[in-house]
């Protein structure tokens, strides 16, 4: 059992309540992280801890028939509790969870080199290549309705017709951008509805700050932030690298004129996603 030597607030991260635990077990140090699920964001805890078990076993099982070697840099490492469960509730109704701390990676915000955007995009779709085989019926939405882009549209709409906070007028090109372009969040719900469309488990926050990186090599080492882990469209994962990775800014710049987009980024992304996902992904 590892033995507690003292702990500290992570400021990383934006939702859940972090702690960086240090302990010593063996005479050797170990460091854990310690979260506190916001409930106010993911309203079913337990269910974000039984899909993130589901994933994090699989992977574990996948990535060690490959190698062994790094095991627990490679994949997060969840710490059960005495009794085994992947989370704790305490008496006010927080949950806790634990994983091991991966040591010796670093993570960044924007995309440096195109290297870098093809490492990362290979990542995601190695990421997905080892869930394929994984049930999506063991997988539970956690997050109703995450990437329905027609009732994103349809909320729109009424903030429009509403105007709460006289806005209409200094965005009307943005808001005629959106409503042209309405159709093609149709196309997907539609494609999805039909069947021609298959829901594969998806990790749906697929940003650069969630892929760490070995400190030395820059080698991809594991992807973590699973808690939204669901079963979705592969299309909004590979969409969402596209808008972290491409832009040289960061995704909350609010000088809109340093977003651009540098398609030499987006060929390697597309070029290290299907290195992967080629071997799952099925004809159009």
């Amino acid at each position: 059992m590892a033995e507690f030597v003292d702990g500290y607030a992570w400021t990383k991260g934006h939702i859940n309540d972090t702690y960086i635990i240090n302990c010593r077990q063996g005479g050797s140090p170990i460091r854990y992280i310690l979260q506190r699920i916001n409930h106010h964001v993911f309203q079913q805890p337990a269910v974000v801890m039984q899909n993130v078990k589901e994933a994090t076993q699989h992977l574990r099982k996948k990535i060690a028939s490959e190698s062994s070697a790094d095991l627990t840099r490679r994949t997060m490492t969840l710490v059960p509790t005495r009794g085994g469960a992947s989370y704790y509730m305490d008496s006010a109704g927080n949950y806790w969870r634990a994983y091991v701390f991966i040591e010796r990676v670093k993570s960044s915000h924007v995309a440096e080199k195109p290297e870098q955007a093809e490492q990362v995009g290979r990542a995601f779709g190695l990421f997905q290549k080892r869930l394929a085989d994984l049930p999506t019926e063991r997988i539970q939405e956690t997050i109703p309705q995450f990437h329905n882009g027609v009732l994103r549209i349809d909320a729109l709409e009424k903030a429009v017709r509403e105007d709460k906070q006289n806005r209409v007028e200094a965005t009307q090109p943005e808001i005629e951008f959106c409503q042209t372009n309405r159709g093609i969040v149709q196309i997907f719900a539609d494609a999805q509805a039909k069947g021609e469309l298959p829901q594969r488990i998806t990790h749906n926050d697929t940003k650069i700050d969630n892929v760490l990186l070995d400190q030395d090599t820059d080698e991809v080492m594991c992807i973590v932030d699973l808690d939204t882990v669901m079963p979705g469209l592969i299309h909004y994962d590979f969409g969402d690298m596209v808008r972290t990775l491409t832009s040289p800014a960061d995704e909350d710049e609010r000088d809109l004129d340093k977003v651009t987009m540098r398609m030499d980024f987006f060929d390697a992304l597309a070029k290290g996603y299907l290195s992967e996902a080629n071997d799952f992904l099925s004809e159009a």
